[in-house]
């Protein structure tokens, strides 16, 4: 199976102010509040059961799930204590979604979701 899927950040920008994330925002005089979105993809991985396709961006601290047809459904903003650094992302086949941190002062650690 063969995916392409498009992404600019005024897509994500646009879609990101349906919802309740508040990433750090950025105070233009013409615009308004903006959200500040990277969006530096760090890992992706495939849900074993619900085929949706997950999308870590470390600097912005952020789960972003899309559906196999390239839908945002869900932002979700990560904790970025506990996720400082989100690098990989994998599933168990029960679903378990686990996310590991980069090494940060030679230290690296694991979370289950």
């Amino acid at each position: 199976m063969n995916l392409f899927f498009s992404l600019t950040l005024q897509l994500l920008k646009r879609l990101h102010r349906k919802r309740e994330i508040k990433p750090t925002c950025k105070r233009d005089k013409k615009k308004g509040t903006e959200p500040i979105i990277k969006f530096f993809t760090s890992a992706i991985a495939i849900h074993p059961i619900t085929k949706k396709l997950y999308l870590l961006s470390a600097a912005d601290h952020m789960l972003f799930i899309f559906d196999m047809k390239g839908n945002l459904e869900h932002i979700e903003q990560l904790n970025s204590k506990m996720f400082n650094k989100a690098e990989g992302i994998t599933f168990l086949s029960n679903g378990d979604m686990l996310i590991t941190n980069e090494a940060q002062d030679k230290k690296t650690d694991i979370a289950s979701i």
